[in-house]
């Protein structure tokens, strides 16, 4: 900056008021924010491949928004390291680490878009970005006792334009079948604090085995409720099976097979869950995710793993193992 500028703007700070040097302090913090953040980006990748074709033969290609952007030798195409991921084309980066801790204290979308200065579509938009990544965080194998339930709710079509209208009152037929379709949320959890959470459209013996027979260790006991439809799953996976009678008043069998941790991980889940005056359906993978990994961290995720989780999608970028 050319000397005789300077002066001129030291001379308007000077003449600032309470409110606008406040909101310059924001600028400016905000802008070290985004240098912050970008450099975070950047270097939490092991190798840079190109997400278009998957291959590592590149040159750089200059830098937008403080981020240094790629050209593929192979597909003559540009990238950086948002690019295919959830975070791609979200502007702002300089509040990205504050809405970070608001997600990792388990804020509101209204508070949350206070505290970081966005409106609440923006914090909606942002919170789901930042979530669908983690999915990619859940576990692939589930060892020795493993501990499974299920619950059923209603479908929550909380934001939706379009609610299926109530359906004609038929004999034998609920008035309500229309609107109130269930669905259910299968949990299942090891004693090694390994986690699988799935939302089901409909419980079957074959939503099951698509769920559970592959990440299942094949010498892990399998403890369930005593229901036919867990024990007709076994049949088919061919797992050993411990069950107990909740009905009978049995919630312990040999001092081993229960289900005590999975419950008491799910009703954390649900108590969580409260703040928020209900979850749609559609988005409610996005919060079983969240949950699992602010359980995984004891509650305490540090906000620069969310956002390096959030980067996490299907794609050939390799990030680095976050500790």
């Amino acid at each position: 900056m050319k000397t005789k500028i300077l002066k001129r703007f030291e001379q308007q700070i000077n003449q600032f008021n309470t409110c606008e040097y406040k909101a310059l302090k924001t600028i400016i913090k905000n802008f070290d924010d985004k240098k912050m953040v970008a450099n975070l980006l950047e270097t939490s990748y092991e190798k840079v491949v190109c997400p278009h074709c998957g291959e590592d033969k590149y040159y750089k290609w200059g830098r937008q928004n403080d981020l240094q952007r790629y050209k593929c030798k192979e597909c003559n195409r540009t990238f950086n390291c948002l690019s295919k991921t959830p975070l791609a084309r979200l502007r702002k980066k300089g509040r990205w680490l504050n809405y970070s801790k608001c997600l990792a204290e388990g804020l509101t979308v209204r508070y949350s878009g206070e505290l970081c200065g966005v409106s609440k579509t923006t914090s909606f938009r942002w919170r789901h970005r930042f979530l669908v990544g983690s999915n990619e965080y859940k576990t692939t194998e589930l060892n020795g006792i493993v501990e499974t339930i299920d619950f059923t709710i209603p479908k929550n079509y909380k934001g939706s334009r379009n609610i299926p209208k109530l359906s004609k009152h038929k004999k034998g037929e609920d008035k309500l079948s229309g609107i109130y379709d269930n669905v259910s949320i299968l949990f299942s959890r090891d004693r090694n604090r390994n986690m699988y959470d799935s939302v089901v459209e409909k419980l079957s013996v074959n939503s099951l085995r698509d769920n559970l027979k592959y990440i299942l260790a094949k010498d892990s006991l399998f403890c369930s409720i005593n229901s036919n439809l867990y024990r007709d799953f076994i049949k088919i996976s061919k797992r050993r099976h411990g069950y107990i009678d909740i009905e009978k008043g049995e919630y312990v069998k040999k001092d081993i097979v229960h289900i005590n941790n999975v419950i008491r991980y799910s009703r954390g889940l649900f108590i969580w869950m409260i703040r928020f005056r209900g979850v749609a359906t559609k988005y409610l993978f996005n919060y079983l995710s969240w949950f699992r990994d602010l359980e995984e961290f004891d509650m305490n995720i540090p906000s620069k793993d969310i956002l390096i989780r959030a980067m996490t999608i299907t794609n050939k970028l390799q990030l680095l193992t976050q500790t």
